[in-house]
């Protein structure tokens, strides 16, 4: 046997070959993070896996592993005919929790975890639905994970057609053994005999070597996290999803793509080049896959440490929506519609998931996205950084220090009035009107706005008075606004 040459290919199969690697790593011990990527992950984007490696795992225990291997995880006597892999399967799998719900309390022997991972994978409704049939003894499902691991590499004249590989059909064989059915996705695999289907002819046609379909059964390791950063290196992929893994919850789909930048110099170095060309972000949940491209654009957006800082602060699975998409400009009308929402005061849950800082953080997430806004601006807009200028904190200490509040109803209303003119983009009203707040109350008018009225960005000039509204102090600052409302 020669070494095994793995190429990056579509997101589908390079999650799956993650979650192949994920295995090896968890049956090679505590080292076997270090031995995938020091032996088997390539800077060139291949994964190769040693030849012995493969003998040893793809073989029962008497088979001995390569040399300086220590601490892996032997196959348990009770099950001893199992092959190494198709062990570290079920072990990798019942760790992760991939068991039927009666079994969770229980302390189970090495026969029974194989029973229970198979139960909960490949029920009708399972990852794999009907791949390994139910009713079959231990014995036979033991009989078939040996059939399914299998490092033979057929002499046909088929060409797989997931690696390139010459491959052939197996006389006997089943049809879901041998093809890409459902059977494998209930996403992106048919089934034969059902109309309709998405087969040329009716029939299966996307045959699948030994070697890729070992790697498709592994698909549930990966999808396990919800997320996958997908890109054109497998070494990438490795350690961007290392870092994300168990970083997000049922409940909000903000991806923790926005922290896994900052740790490694090294790895911002290669992200930063070549692999920021092809990295996409896919989606799992029980009814469909989501698949987001980040464009050179949005990837260079994330390596920046505080971009990725504010989104993760502020936690809406709408802004990262909005940001995935690219739609930076409608930031500022999230912003507004916060703004509003908080200042009105409403205590139960909004309808409209374009508002932050709902439950923790209100008004301090609202100037987090606007933040957010200017941030984005300054790095992708031709002359962006010069409009660096106008400083949020700036703007934020203007507001603390402004004979305005919204603790009684004249504020809120002179409030609600710059909040409207902003957004109109009236920017001589806006002018005129905090002017005259500040001479009622004989305060010099603040230099951050007067910096701010120079810009000739309307959506900055939002976002610069948006934020000077959200922080304004919530209670009574002894303010002359009588003579203000009156004037209006």
């Amino acid at each position: 046997m020669s070494n095994i040459e793995i190429y990056p290919s579509s997101w589908y199969y390079n999650a799956c070959v993650q979650g192949f690697l994920e295995i090896l790593a968890r049956g090679l011990g505590k080292n076997g993070r270090d031995y995938v990527e020091s032996k088997i992950l390539q800077k060139d984007g291949r994964a190769v896996i040693p030849d012995t490696l493969m003998s040893a795992a793809f073989g029962t225990s008497d088979i001995p592993m390569p040399p300086g291997s220590s601490g892996w995880e032997e196959v348990p006597e009770e099950v001893s005919s199992l092959k190494r892999i198709a062990w570290w399967w079920v072990i990798k799998s019942y760790e992760l929790g991939f068991i039927r719900k009666d079994d969770r309390e229980k302390i189970l022997n090495p026969g029974e975890k194989v029973e229970t991972v198979i139960r909960f994978l490949c029920h009708k409704n399972g990852i794999y639905p009907n791949l390994i049939q139910i009713p079959w003894d231990t014995a036979k499902k033991i009989e078939f994970l040996n059939t399914w691991f299998s490092p033979v590499q057929d002499d046909g004249d088929i060409r797989c057609s997931f690696c390139g590989h010459n491959c052939t059909v197996v006389e006997g064989e089943r049809i879901y053994d041998a093809y890409f059915t459902r059977t494998l996705s209930p996403h992106l695999g048919n089934a034969p005999g059902m109309f309709p289907n998405l087969f040329w002819d009716g029939n299966p046609n996307m045959i699948m070597c030994r070697y890729c379909r070992s790697y498709f059964m592994c698909f549930h390791i990966t999808q396990r996290d919800r997320f996958f950063v997908n890109s054109n290196s497998f070494f990438m992929n490795w350690h961007l999803n290392q870092l994300i893994s168990g970083q997000t919850s049922n409940n909000d789909r903000t991806p923790a793509l926005t922290s896994i930048m900052q740790y490694d110099l090294q790895l911002r170095r290669a992200i930063s080049g070549w692999a920021l060309q092809s990295m996409e972000l896919i989606t799992f949940n029980q009814k469909e896959i989501g698949c987001h491209t980040i464009s050179a654009t949005l990837a260079s957006l994330l390596v920046i440490p505080r971009i990725s800082s504010l989104i993760r602060s502020i936690a809406s699975p709408a802004v990262w929506e909005n940001i995935v998409a690219e739609r930076f400009d409608y930031l500022i009308i999230m912003a507004y519609k916060s703004l509003r929402f908080h200042l009105k005061g409403h205590g139960n849950q909004p309808q409209d998931n374009d508002i932050v800082g709902v439950g923790t953080g209100g008004l301090h997430r609202v100037i987090d996205l606007l933040e957010l806004y200017c941030a984005i601006k300054a790095n992708t807009v031709s002359g962006g950084l010069f409009m660096c200028y106008i400083n949020m904190k700036d703007i934020g200490q203007a507001a603390k220090d402004a004979p305005l509040s919204t603790s009684d109803n004249a504020g809120k209303g002179i409030v609600f009035r710059l909040i409207e003119l902003a957004r109109l983009n009236k920017k001589t009203d806006v002018y005129h009107l905090l002017l005259r707040i500040y001479l009622a109350n004989n305060k010099p008018f603040p230099e951050a706005l007067t910096r701010l009225f120079q810009t000739n960005d309307k959506e900055l000039f939002k976002s610069g008075i948006y934020a000077f509204v959200a922080g304004l102090p919530q209670q009574d600052a002894n303010v002359t606004v009588q003579q203000v409302t009156e004037a209006n």
